[in-house]
């Protein structure tokens, strides 16, 4: 009973973070065009898509690592100033994890465009 029980923890885990993991890519992918699109037409529709999308990214992101503190630095948080540190930490997380990705999208649109000389 209890190999079944952790087996079924383990395949929930992997399940939601596979999900997370493809929802990132999927939205990455979505701002990654748009930021191409923008960078090769110069037309304003692409570069508020492109806010738009960046800031949904964010917010996913965000919901990711505060709405499921996954990353709980004081367990539990027993007063505000513990909440609040753990909710702190999560969000500079979140932020490091937003800008890196956001910086592989730029590495990666600088890439495509010098391939096919845009």
């Amino acid at each position: 009973m209890r190999k079944t029980r952790t087996k079924e923890t383990i395949a929930k885990s992997l399940r939601q973070f596979s999900h997370d993991v493809f929802d990132l890519v999927r939205w990455g992918s979505f701002v990654g065009i748009t930021r191409f699109l923008w960078l090769d037409t110069e037309k304003p529709v692409f570069g508020i898509l492109y806010w738009i999308l960046s800031a949904t990214l964010f917010a996913h992101m965000s919901a990711i690592f505060l709405l499921r503190t996954d990353i709980a630095i004081f367990s539990p948080a027993k007063n505000f100033t513990q909440k609040f540190v753990n909710n702190a930490i999560n969000m500079l997380i979140c932020l490091v994890a937003f800008g890196l990705a956001m910086w592989a999208l730029e590495l990666m649109i600088i890439g495509i465009s010098e391939r096919y000389r845009i």
